[in-house]
């Protein structure tokens, strides 16, 4: 009987660093669903924009869609 008792609390701990692990891995997957869940929405996080920020920085094809752009406005008449 006293050896099923060591036992048990020879398992004990072990049980709970593994329930602990488990539940920390949980919360993991429950954020990176929530993640996934708001991309997959459409709708931008609180600091999207801080990933476009210099995307196009020394673009040539940029550059040139900028120039074109100013070309394309400036022959607008003016209102």
């Amino acid at each position: 009987m006293q050896e099923m008792v060591k036992k048990k609390k020879q398992r004990a701990p072990t049980l709970a660093r593994r329930i602990a692990a488990l539940e920390a891995e949980v919360n993991e997957l429950k954020q990176l669903v929530e993640a996934l869940k708001a991309v997959s929405s459409g709708k931008p996080g609180p600091n999207d924009w801080q990933k476009t920020v210099g995307r196009f920085k020394d673009d040539p094809d940029h550059e040139e869609a900028v120039r074109l752009g100013k070309e394309w406005r400036d022959s607008q008449p003016k209102c």
